[in-house]
């Protein structure tokens, strides 16, 4: 049995226009997480390095163990070191769920190329509503607003007991 996809290209376009903002923050905010630059901009702001003169090569540390390249070197509770495990995990699924996205969009953009008579025009309303949606997403990443724990950063949170 053949499947005719001609009549599946309405939603598959629509899948595509959903699926491509998720794509874009989902890689936006996975490249952000390793960028050193934003960190440091963000410990300038909230004067972190007044009170962890090493946060930087604790910042090192902890992106290199979320990339899976070494083992948490800073003076983490037990519970701390769990909870930045979990984090981890969390980091690889998401970051497993990008790669299948990119690899479903490949595919379905591959149907529409391969099956579709109005491929060039298909490929423009797609684009076009995925930048629309993509610009007008009724959210802000999250990635991009610092999180507080009162007037202490996430690392400042951890560390600030082992410098007291």
């Amino acid at each position: 049995m053949e499947i005719k996809w001609e009549k599946h290209h309405l939603w598959i376009k629509v899948l595509l226009i959903l699926l491509i903002p998720i794509a874009i923050y989902l890689g936006v905010t996975n490249s952000m997480l390793y960028d050193n630059s934003l960190y440091k901009e963000e410990f300038g702001k909230v004067g972190t390095y007044d009170r962890v003169p090493e946060a930087d090569s604790i910042m090192d540390n902890m992106i290199d163990f979320f990339r899976g390249e070494e083992d948490i070197q800073a003076n983490f509770t037990t519970a701390e070191k769990n909870h930045l495990e979990d984090v981890k995990g969390l980091i690889t699924s998401v970051t497993g769920f990008l790669y299948l996205l990119i690899l479903i969009k490949l595919a379905l953009f591959g149907v529409i190329i391969f099956t579709s008579k109005k491929a060039i025009d298909d490929i423009i309303h797609i684009t076009l509503g995925s930048g629309l949606l993509t610009f007008f997403w009724p959210f802000e990443i999250p990635s991009r607003m610092p999180i507080k724990y009162g007037s202490r950063t996430p690392l400042e949170f951890a560390t600030v007991k082992n410098l007291s």
